[in-house]
């Protein structure tokens, strides 16, 4: 198994987010990560499921597919540097 990784426009805060997946596959990375980021936007953006937020929505779900849509970083393993 591998770590596969992205760099988010769905899950930025000031700076793009990250998505890291360990599994056998690319294509198994890719639906892992499009679940935990739809998982994501259900649990911390709740008013993007409001009917009167639909655009946003598919905007947001179109990101989503364009952030895991790029060639991942892979590894077996990784550092993530601290910061305040």
């Amino acid at each position: 198994m591998k770590l596969y990784v992205w760099r988010s426009d769905a899950c930025a805060n000031y700076g793009r987010g990250t998505v890291g997946v360990v599994a056998e596959s690319v294509d198994a990375a890719r639906g892992l990560a499009r679940e935990a980021l739809i998982d994501w936007l259900r649990r911390e953006k709740v008013w993007l499921w409001d009917s009167d937020c639909a655009d946003e929505l598919r905007d947001k779900l179109a990101q989503v597919e364009a952030d895991i849509s790029a060639d991942p970083a892979e590894a077996l393993s990784c550092v993530v540097e601290g910061s305040e």
